[in-house]
């Protein structure tokens, strides 16, 4: 039972891994792309302007407090199923 136990950690450790280096060399194959795009455009001599438009939109502090209260419940919903699918 210990080794199977073991193993299964072993996987998990595994896995985990792999997740947080997809997860990291996303932002770093996009800081790379991004160079290489200016660097390319300045050899050719053309210059790059870039608008950044703000279109974000303010939320309410009543906007804040529903999403949080919604998260909320479904967190302790899911982990009240979660603890009962999984009770011995």
């Amino acid at each position: 039972m210990t080794d199977n136990i073991a193993i299964i950690v072993l996987i998990m450790s595994i896995f985990e891994a792999i997740e947080f280096i997809t997860f990291i060399m996303m932002p770093i194959a996009i800081t790379i792309l991004t160079k290489l795009f200016f660097k390319h455009n300045g050899a050719e001599g053309k210059i790059v302007k870039i608008k950044l438009v703000d279109s974000a939109t303010e939320l309410t502090d009543n906007d804040i407090y529903e999403k949080i209260r919604i998260k909320t419940k479904a967190e302790i919903a899911i982990i009240i199923v979660l603890v009962l699918a999984f009770k011995r």
